[in-house]
């Protein structure tokens, strides 16, 4: 089999990067399984990178912040011993619990839940960040444009939601 059969093939499978990477003749040819293995890893490697990207856009963060670069304040409480474990660990996306951030403007609050939101699109979490002012006028135009059902439907895709500015807000029924 040549590389053009091979692309062609790989393009009918739907699997375009291969195709690409079939093209380029990036592996040697002479141990066959090796050469598919490698084809097949840089395949799942591309989509990864696709996906990651996609929940990035999707996600909208304001800015792109981590974990790394979060300061532990010492007034920063927690519930319980292990809270502080099971939010770093994202336990509390599979639990379908919350996580609620409560202080005054400027302690970081917004810095940890969007680097909470990075960290989970990173795992392959479906993250969509809102202000909530931004989400409240994003649900008064689908209620009057009689869309939100659809929307609401939208929503159930994210596994993780986080509204920031939540007590800046006055909003109507």
């Amino acid at each position: 089999m040549n590389n053009q059969e091979l692309a062609k093939a790989c393009t009918e499978l739907r699997l375009s990067n291969m195709a690409n990477i079939a093209k380029l003749n990036q592996f040697p040819e002479d141990d066959k399984s090796a050469w598919l293995l490698g084809l097949l890893k840089k395949e799942i490697e591309i989509r990864y990178d696709k996906k990651i990207t996609r929940l990035y856009n999707q996600a909208k963060f304001p800015k792109r912040k981590t974990l790394n670069d979060y300061i532990w304040r010492e007034q920063i409480n927690f519930s319980t011993p292990d809270s502080k474990q099971q939010l770093l660990n994202l336990s509390f996306i599979d639990k379908n619990e919350n996580a609620v951030f409560v202080g005054t403007p400027g302690t970081g609050k917004t810095h940890l839940a969007t680097a909470l939101g990075v960290k989970a699109i990173e795992n392959g979490i479906n993250v969509k960040f809102w202000r909530v002012a931004e989400l409240v006028d994003q649900l008064e135009q689908e209620w009057k444009s009689l869309s939100i059902e659809r929307f609401k439907k939208k929503c159930h895709k994210y596994q993780l939601i986080i509204l920031d500015e939540m007590g800046y807000v006055p909003f109507s029924k």
